[in-house]
C-alpha cells in the first residue's frame, strides 16, 4: 500500500530549530540550512510538479496516462530524501534486507510517474503477499540532460521507460532531456508526538 505522508507542527519545529543551530555551527554552509513551512517543500507531491520546474522547457519522451488521484502518493524529491522520513513525516524507512522479495528491484528510471505506478502494481502481483502486508512510498528525483551531465544510465537500475538510449550519458543523448530515477521506500507508521 502506498502512503500519504504528512508532518505534525511540532516535526516541523524542531526541523526548523535544527536548521537554526546548523546555520550558527557552520556559518560557512549556513545557505544549505533553510527552514520549511510545509512538507512539500522536502516532498512534493508529483500531482504538483510544476511547482519544481517549468516542465515545459523539456521534451517529454511519454505523458503520464494515468489520473491524477492515482499519482496522488509519489513524491518528487532530492537524492537521499528518505532520510528526512522519520524526522519530518509519520513513516520512517524500514531497511530492505537481501532477503527482501523486492531487494533489488525497489528502485530504477523512468520517463514519468505513471510508469513507475505501473512497475510498482507489478512487483504487488509479483508479491502480494509482501507488497500487501507492508506499506510503501515513491520518491522520484529528476535528472536533466542540461544539467547533469555526468548522469549516467547504468548507475540508477533499470530503466522502463519509452527512450532507446544509445549512449552511457544523459547528456550525450538526443531527444530525451530529461528521466527519473525512482524508489520504492518500505515503511512503517511512527507514533508522532
Amino acid at each position: 500500500m502506498l502512503v500519504n505522508l504528512q508532518m505534525t507542527e511540532e516535526q516541523k519545529n524542531k526541523y526548523n530549530a535544527l536548521q537554526e543551530e546548523l546555520k550558527v555551527e557552520h556559518p560557512d554552509l549556513a545557505e544549505y540550512f533553510t527552514p520549511i513551512s510545509s512538507l512539500d517543500e522536502i516532498f512534493l507531491p508529483y500531482t504538483q510538479k510544476e511547482r519544481y520546474i517549468d516542465w515545459s522547457q523539456f521534451r517529454e519522451i511519454q505523458a503520464d496516462y494515468r489520473k491524477s488521484e492515482e499519482l496522488a502518493n509519489i513524491y518528487i524529491a532530492e537524492l537521499n530524501t528518505n532520510h528526512f522520513l522519520e524526522r519530518l513525516t509519520d513513516y520512517k524507512e524500514v531497511r530492505n534486507t537481501c532477503d527482501s522479495p523486492i531487494y533489488w528491484c525497489d528502485y530504477g528510471v523512468a520517463d514519468n510517474a505513471s510508469q513507475v505506478l505501473d512497475y510498482y502494481e507489478n512487483l504487488c502481483k509479483e508479491h502480494d503477499d509482501f507488497m500487501n502486508s507492508h506499506s510503501f512510498v515513491i520518491l522520484l528525483t529528476p535528472f536533466f540532460a542540461k544539467y547533469d551531465k555526468d548522469w549516467r544510465w547504468h548507475k540508477w537500475g533499470q530503466y522502463i521507460g519509452k527512450y532507446n538510449h544509445e549512449y552511457e550519458y544523459l547528456s550525450a543523448e538526443t531527444g530525451i532531456d530529461y528521466v527519473f530515477r525512482f524508489h520504492i521506500y518500505q515503511v512503517e507508521k511512527q507514533e508522532v508526538l
